[in-house]
């Protein structure tokens, strides 16, 4: 006390208007972050009702859109079986219908029948094939199962790789020159050859294998020596080890890296006793002929 009076009243006032000071600015401070908080939550409020009001419509849309693809789709399958009706039976057995005949071929089948209905009388096991095993190729036509409940024709544009297709299931329309959608192989209907369904998975097996054969053809043609072989390759699937195999000069062929790891590798000798020459990127080396994996490209 007796300190401060000693500075004077003056500098007691000057230290009293400072703390003064001090406290209004902390207040204008706080009013301005409680300020910028309210219009904050008002923006968000704001936004959140908007972004609802936006999924709401979106919904609605979505769902008038559905009812009147529904109808459609209700509407033309009853056209075409009237108009199947309509049309005489020729012969007897498979033969009549809407394509003059039950079973329409796969090759007869083109893109003006897609997002057709699947004549009625055509069922699973008999016209077409569903299985998990099944495989499809690009362009092929299917018959396609749609949200609606109908059974259309289809045409194959992509594999996926991973089990699934994009099927084109609408020729107009949409984004672009069609409307698609993404169904496993499990759910997409192979049309029948008049084949049982083991020998479609026999025939689709053989296809692949061949497939399989040329891509492996086409990777060995342009390989870099001492570079690692693919990890999905499988002994016995994509190379083998055999001590009989026979191997050809120039010949490419997997080999293990002293650490185990496979990698390709070119046949440069054959030095008579049972091991062979190869190159491996990085230099040569001599190898048992049981040791070396052939390429199973035939």
């Amino acid at each position: 006390g007796a300190a401060i009076q000693k500075l004077g009243p003056e500098w007691v006032a000057r230290q009293k208007g400072e703390r003064i000071q001090k406290q209004d600015a902390e207040q204008k401070q706080k009013q301005e972050v409680d300020r910028r908080k309210r219009e904050a939550a008002q923006r968000a409020e704001a936004e959140a009702k908007e972004l609802k009001a936006a999924e709401e419509r979106d919904s609605r849309l979505k769902k008038q859109a559905e009812e009147r693809a529904v109808k459609a789709s209700q509407e033309e399958e009853q056209r075409l079986k009237a108009q199947q009706a309509q049309q005489p039976a020729v012969g007897s057995g498979r033969q009549g219908g809407l394509f003059g005949g039950r079973q329409k071929s796969q090759q007869n089948l083109k893109d003006d029948d897609i997002a057709n209905v699947v004549p009625a009388d055509w069922r699973e096991s008999q016209d077409y094939f569903k299985s998990p095993r099944l495989s499809f190729k690009q362009g092929e036509i299917v018959v396609a199962f749609r949200s609606d409940g109908s059974r259309r024709f289809g045409k194959i544009m992509q594999d996926n790789g991973d089990g699934t297709y994009d099927i084109l299931v609408e020729r107009f329309g949409g984004q672009g020159a069609g409307q698609f959608r993404t169904d496993k192989n499990a759910n997409i209907g192979k049309l029948s050859t008049g084949r049982t369904l083991n020998e479609e998975l026999e025939a689709d097996r053989q296809s692949a294998d061949r497939q399989k054969r040329l891509q492996r053809k086409s990777l060995v043609a342009k390989i870099r020596l001492g570079t690692q072989i693919p990890q999905e390759w499988q002994n016995g699937e994509d190379y083998a080890f055999s001590p009989t195999s026979f191997f050809k000069s120039g010949e490419a062929v997997v080999a293990a890296r002293p650490d185990g790891v496979l990698v390709f590798a070119k046949v440069n000798a054959d030095r008579g006793d049972g091991t062979f020459e190869l190159d491996v990127g990085k230099g040569k080396r001599v190898y048992f002929v049981g040791s070396i994996g052939k390429v199973i490209t035939i």
